[in-house]
Formats: structure tokens, C-alpha cells, sequence
């Protein structure tokens, strides 16, 4: 998820690539799809602050420290309540530079009732590369490279109580926040194919190897999906010696302690190729799964159809087809609602008419179109899969990173999910590049 990142305020700039985003009719279904609404319950349901007992106050921040604990270790997270407002506002990465000397990353908000922009992070020198937001919407946990030197840092939704949690001269990537926001777990990768899986509690500073790397040839290299609940992380595997994208999914149970092996791991979905995307339903009763037939390795790439959406238990079981389509690939799914979806379809050649975001029902039906993605044009949702990653807290829009040129132009779009054409917020061409954190309200 290495990224750079550049930001133009006025969004005329941006007109080319939004009329390619038009809005056409569903294709393989009649149903216009269920009206919106906030999900609750489950651990990946939108929090609320504050209770019903007591006022809730913001608190100033108590001293923190940025610069980088001893090697090999970690401090404990300094957190101070913050009272969150009532407008929604998406946050996203904006990079720019090329080169080390001449990187600024920042972490930005755009509050969708004012159009205001707000700077949370101003990093010269470094690139932030991965970033999550806590559940309860006030904290903001991201990854910089600092001098070649990576670390793991948190801030308040309001710019205050910066602090550095651990650094490593190894990459430390996908970083997954726990719904408790008790734990972070996180790659910590010397290569591509030699990492381990690090757990982190926030409280203590405790810092622990979860899951060891493979040492023996042939077996699986695991890497880190997202959180199931406040024990269970989903893992994608590779084979040792296999390009591509994700093959089959496994989950690791950080009730057993530190130091598992990958025979450890429960088998949740086994797989061959290279197309798969995945989701549990808010309440964690139900995966859902899809595949298509890709391969984007070494040699000639493709992506296309036949699709298929399956449901089996959170951690593997009976599998139930929710939904097939021949000709299409659907390469990601998110779960957004307790009956509804998010799905990308993104055929690479042939019929790329249906190419865009599209929502459905969890049963299959109510296919209905969001976006239109042009002739070599490409859409991404966050790759973190927690509900406010993707859909504000409200529950009544989204957010879409959609890129042209073989990525020389970028445009993060925010969109209702009732169907009316999105609008782009940050726009870039050349050297930057922008991303999505999620949503808060403030």
C-alpha cells in the first residue's frame, strides 16, 4: 500500500474524470436494492461515544513522545477522550514528493457538510503509508517512512497527542486495529516472502511475535487481512514461491499465544487462483467470499469472469451460493449493512461496460449500480474491511479512490448510497497520490 500523495483544493480539475461516472441500469437483476441504513450491533457496527450516565468532555492531551522507543520494543498508546461532532468527514493520505528530501505526508479530513479541509498530520521528509481509524472514531493509527526507517504512530481526530509506538529497519505493513482498540497487529517483513505476524497491546507495550515465518520450503506465507473480532485476524496466504493475489484464507487465534506456526492457523476458505475478496456480515455470523478468474503474476494478466459470491460460517463450514455472473469479475466485496453489500466489478479486456461500484443485497438480489469506470480507468474501496472504512458513520455514503493513466491521475469520490453521482474531494496528477482512511464525524 505504498502510496504518494498530492492535494488540489479546487475540484474543477477533476471534471474529466467524473464524467466518466455516470450512473447506467443493473444488469442480471430487476431489484432496486434496501434503503440505507446505520447497521448496529457486532463488533464491526458503528460505535457510539460517550453514555447515558454521563456527559462526555474532551480532555487535553498529556505529554507524548515521537521519537522512536528502543529497538526491539514498544510503549504503551497515550489516549484522552475527544467529543466528536456531528458532521460527517471522510479521512484520507496525501503524499507528494520523489524523493526523501523532498516527501511530505499528510493525513487530512474533509467534512462533507461545509466542504472544509482540515490537516491532522504534517510529516516533512516521510511518506505515511497504511492508516486506520479507531472504532470509536477519535484516534488515527498509521505506519511513516522516516530516513528509511519505519514507524508505527497514533494522533488524536483533532491533530493533538502525536506519539510513536515502535520502530523497525524492517517494513512494518498491514496494520489492523482491533475493534476492542486493545491490540494492533501488524507484518513485520524483511522481504516479500520473510515476515513475521507482530502483536502490539496498546495498554502495556507489549510487544509480541505471534506468528512465526514459515521455515520450511513450500509451506504457506500467511499475510495479515483484518480483524474478525477482538481474537480471531484473517489471513490471506501465498505460496512460498507464487506470485499474485491473495489464494486462500485462514484465521489466526491470538487466544493461543505467541509463537504459532502456520500449522496453527483454522482453514476458513481454500482456494487456487488469484481473485479473491471477502467480507463477514456485522453481526459475525456469516463470510462472505468471492472469486473471479484472474491472474496477475508474471507474464500476460487478466481479469474476467466467472464470478461467484459464496456464504459459509465466519470461521469455515457449509458454503451457500449467493451469487454468480459469467462474464464479470468481481474483485472485491464489503459488507456494509446487515443485508447489504459493496461489490467492484473490473474486468481487465473484453466487456468492461459494467466496470464501476455496484451495491446488492446479502441474498443476491437488488443489484444497483453506483459508478461507471472508464476505459482504463481502476476503482478501489479501502482494503481495510471495518464498515466506517468505507461508509460514513451515518450510514448514507461512501467513499471510492479511483485512478487513470496507469495511475498518473487520482481522485478519491465521496457518493450516496440512495444512487446519486459522486463528487471528487481530492484530485492529483503526476508524482502524489491520494487514499482512503475512513470515516468519522466531528
Amino acid at each position: 500500500m505504498v502510496r504518494n500523495y498530492y492535494h488540489l483544493t479546487s475540484l474543477a480539475v477533476s471534471g474529466c474524470l467524473l464524467v466518466l461516472l455516470a450512473a447506467c441500469g443493473p444488469f442480471g437483476s430487476s431489484g432496486s436494492g434496501p434503503t440505507p441504513t446505520a447497521s448496529t450491533g457486532g463488533a464491526r457496527a458503528t460505535p457510539t461515544t460517550g453514555g447515558a450516565a454521563s456527559t462526555p468532555t474532551t480532555a487535553p492531551m498529556p505529554a507524548t513522545q515521537t521519537a522512536c522507543p528502543p529497538a526491539g520494543s514498544a510503549r504503551a498508546a497515550i489516549f484522552a477522550p475527544l467529543v466528536l461532532g456531528p458532521h460527517q468527514n471522510i479521512v484520507y493520505l496525501f503524499n507528494q514528493g520523489t524523493s526523501s528530501s523532498s516527501y511530505i505526508g499528510e493525513i487530512k479530513r474533509y467534512d462533507t457538510s461545509t466542504g472544509h479541509k482540515a490537516i491532522i498530520v504534517n510529516s516533512p521528509k516521510s511518506r505515511i503509508i497504511d492508516a486506520q481509524i479507531s472504532t470509536d472514531g477519535q484516534w488515527i493509527l498509521f505506519t511513516t517512512l522516516v530516513s528509511g526507517q519505519w514507524a508505527l504512530q497514533l494522533v488524536r481526530m483533532d491533530g493533538q497527542g502525536l506519539q510513536t509506538l515502535h520502530c523497525s529497519m524492517n517494513e512494518i505493513r498491514s496494520i489492523q486495529w482491533s475493534p476492542d482498540q486493545k491490540a494492533v497487529v501488524f507484518m513485520a517483513s524483511v522481504s516479500v516472502s520473510s515476515a513475521t505476524v507482530d502483536l502490539l497491546d496498546l495498554a502495556t507495550g507489549h510487544l509480541q511475535v505471534e506468528l512465526l515465518e514459515p521455515t520450511t520450503g513450500g509451506s504457506i506465507f500467511a499475510s495479515v487481512a483484518t480483524w474478525l473480532d477482538d481474537t480471531h485476524i484473517y489471513m490471506t496466504s501465498y505460496g512460498t514461491n507464487t506470485e499474485g493475489e491473495p489464494q486462500s484464507l485462514y484465521a489466526l487465534d491470538i487466544a493461543k499465544g505467541a509463537n504459532q506456526h502456520v500449522s496453527d492457523l483454522i482453514k476458513v476458505f481454500g482456494y487456487s487462483g488469484y481473485c479473491l475478496s471477502f467480507d463477514s456480515s456485522v453481526d459475525n455470523s456469516k463470510l462472505f467470499v468471492s472469486t473471479c478468474n484472474a491472474y496477475l503474476g508474471d507474464g500476460p494478466h487478466f481479469q474476467q469472469g466467472p464470478s461467484t459470491i459464496i456464504a459459509e460460517p465466519v470461521l469455515g463450514g457449509p458454503q451457500t451460493t449467493v451469487y454468480t455472473n459469467p462474464t464479470i469479475a468481481i474483485t472485491t466485496v464489503r459488507v456494509i449493512y446487515r443485508t447489504t453489500m459493496l461489490l467492484l466489478i473490473q474486468n481487465l479486456g473484453g466487456d468492461t461496460s459494467h466496470n464501476g461500484l455496484w451495491k446488492m443485497n446479502l441474498d443476491g438480489t437488488g443489484l444497483t449500480r453506483l459508478t461507471t469506470a472508464g476505459a482504463g480507468q481502476m476503482s478501489w474501496l479501502n482494503v481495510t474491511s471495518l464498515t466506517w472504512s468505507n461508509v460514513s458513520r451515518d450510514g448514507g455514503m461512501y467513499a471510492l479512490k479511483i485512478s487513470s493513466n496507469n495511475g498518473t491521475t487520482q481522485a478519491l469520490l465521496i457518493g450516496s448510497l440512495g444512487g446519486t453521482s459522486p463528487s471528487a474531494f481530492a484530485t492529483v496528477s503526476g508524482t502524489g497520490g491520494v487514499g482512503i482512511v475512513g470515516w468519522t464525524t466531528m
